[in-house]
């Protein structure tokens, strides 16, 4: 997966959340996913992705980098990942990383 094709994808995942799919958070909760969330594709339109990494590698990949680079606390952390989660129904990406997110001391 190129670095094009990462933010491309990060981006239509938010514009194109159904109605139905925002109604099931309270609005403060789509706001703060929402904001996080663009952080983070703003992070992964610079980020490196190795080439032969799936989809959901990539994702997880730019996940861990953004957890390093701006040195997230644990909640922000799994604010991204919830995030994440929310926005890409159909790739569960919180699997691994909240595997991860155990060994992580903050």
């Amino acid at each position: 997966m190129s670095l094009y094709d990462l933010y491309d994808l990060l981006c239509c995942a938010r514009r194109r959340l159904h109605p139905d799919l925002a109604g099931r958070v309270l609005p403060v909760t789509l706001k703060r996913y929402s904001r996080i969330f663009e952080q983070f594709t703003e992070f992964a339109s610079t980020v490196d992705i190795p080439a032969n990494y799936s989809q959901q590698e990539a994702i997880e990949h730019a996940i861990e980098l953004f957890r390093d680079t701006e040195q997230l606390s644990k909640t922000l952390h799994q604010r991204v990942v919830t995030a994440t989660d929310f926005f890409f129904r159909s790739t569960r990406v919180t699997s691994n990383v909240v595997v991860r997110l155990s060994r992580v001391t903050c």
